[in-house]
């Protein structure tokens, strides 16, 4: 198990009480696809949920406006560390065993009742992804000088990405709160307080960017090499 800088707690203390650290985000989202050397598997299941505790948090740290098409996801997080300590986590130490684990029909009869699978839960997070880094490309762009971050523009970026599949109900909320959700130059105060590298702000949301872009593409393809046939 790799060692992070913020402890691991059950069920609603794992993201209310880990330390948001944007660089850290960063080094998680690597490490997850990078763990394919050691011949164990692809994507690395504590790498992962390190990378979405700190980004929901990050979101968090936005304000309820930015969170609030992301609230599912804590569920998912719950669900994965469920099975990752559960009697059969050594099939849940990489993605690609996992899948292919509940893919031939173990673990997913085992756990309580309303407990998602962990293939269902890696969907509900890969599913955010798109929409997260699309968010964030944005915020870069408008701190960079080259558009804006008006609240139509972050509702145009959720109805490309999460807001295609959602009801009409929950995408009427969801843009509603995303229309009241802070400016750039505010969200950008946040990344700078929980930034703790020598790299400046601009550049550790370059990267994240780039990481969460990469490990979609690859969840995407464990998901083809090994999800159910």
């Amino acid at each position: 198990m790799p060692k992070f800088h913020h402890q691991h707690h059950h069920h609603d203390d794992i993201i209310e009480e880990s330390t948001l650290d944007v660089d850290l985000i960063v080094v998680c989202l690597q490490n997850c696809v990078d763990a394919r050397s050691d011949n164990e598997g692809r994507l690395a299941t504590d790498h992962y949920l390190c990378a979405f505790n700190q980004l929901i948090r990050l979101f968090k740290v936005f304000g309820a406006g930015c969170f609030r098409p992301l609230k599912d996801l804590p569920r998912a997080v719950r669900a994965l560390e469920f099975w990752r300590v559960s009697g059969t986590g050594a099939h849940y130490r990489r993605m690609s065993s996992m899948l292919q684990h509940e893919r031939d029909g173990g673990g997913v009869h085992c756990g309580p009742l309303h407990l998602m699978s962990g293939t269902k839960a890696l969907s509900h997070l890969d599913d955010a992804l798109p929409y997260m880094a699309a968010f964030l490309q944005r915020l870069l762009l408008a701190l960079s000088n080259q558009g804006r971050f008006s609240g139509s523009v972050k509702v145009k970026v959720y109805m490309d990405t999460l807001g295609k599949d959602r009801s009409l109900m929950r995408r009427t909320a969801d843009k509603l709160a995303l229309l009241r959700s802070p400016s750039a130059s505010q969200m950008l105060e946040k990344i700078e307080q929980h930034c703790h590298g020598n790299k400046a702000a601009l550049q550790v949301l370059r990267d994240l960017v780039e990481a969460m872009q990469q490990l979609h593409k690859e969840t995407l393809k464990v998901v083809t090499d090994h999800g159910s046939q």
